[in-house]
């Protein structure tokens, strides 16, 4: 077959002389590929059997590894001195997590708190009367803390968690009163 000018069509070559994209009868039964392959893997097993230095063995769990500083680990709620909760169930935590995995019910304080957080007055009228986080959803982000603008919510316990028998053990929950903890069922922890 040839073109509207009479040339015959090109074909592009490997080194090989097999026109290119097609593979050449070394690289179809695969034997010289599979040796080289099997070569690397004996490399590093003889480099590591010589030199055992090499490996950073630790005794997960009695030796834990050191967590980095800015590691974000599970959740916590932030309180006043007074014991009351700073949540102020304004749903920014809730409306900025990917997961969906924060549930919040808001509720009315009976007669508003004015707190000090550094040199401002501030008027508490909300609290969150449910906060709940499903730790099967969460995928560790941190913009829960990033939105929050009363410093309610950190993730900088250093636990995280690893293994329970039942879904139900992997809710954070919290039940407040009037901005008082009632209730608060931690997660699995480590």
């Amino acid at each position: 077959m040839s073109d509207m000018h009479g040339h015959a069509p090109v074909t592009a070559k490997n080194g090989n002389g097999a026109p290119s994209g097609e593979m050449t009868f070394k690289e179809r039964i695969y034997l010289v590929e599979i040796v080289k392959g099997l070569a690397i893997t004996m490399g590093h097993l003889i480099r590591n059997i010589l030199d055992p230095a090499r490996f950073k063995t630790i005794s997960y769990p009695e030796q834990q590894r050191p967590l980095p500083q800015r590691f974000r680990s599970k959740h916590r709620l932030n309180k006043w001195e007074s014991g009351h909760t700073k949540c102020t169930a304004c749903m920014c935590c809730a409306t900025a997590c990917p997961a969906a995995c924060i549930t919040i019910v808001a509720g009315e304080m009976d007669e508003p708190l004015v707190k000090n957080d550094n040199g401002v007055n501030k008027v508490i009228e909300k609290y969150p009367l449910i906060y709940d986080i499903d730790l099967l959803k969460c995928v560790y982000c941190g913009f829960c803390v990033e939105a929050c603008p009363c410093d309610a919510i950190k993730m900088d316990t250093g636990k995280f968690p690893h293994a329970a028998y039942n879904r139900e053990d992997f809710y954070w929950q919290n039940r407040f009163e009037n901005g008082l903890p009632v209730v608060e069922k931690t997660a699995v922890d480590n």
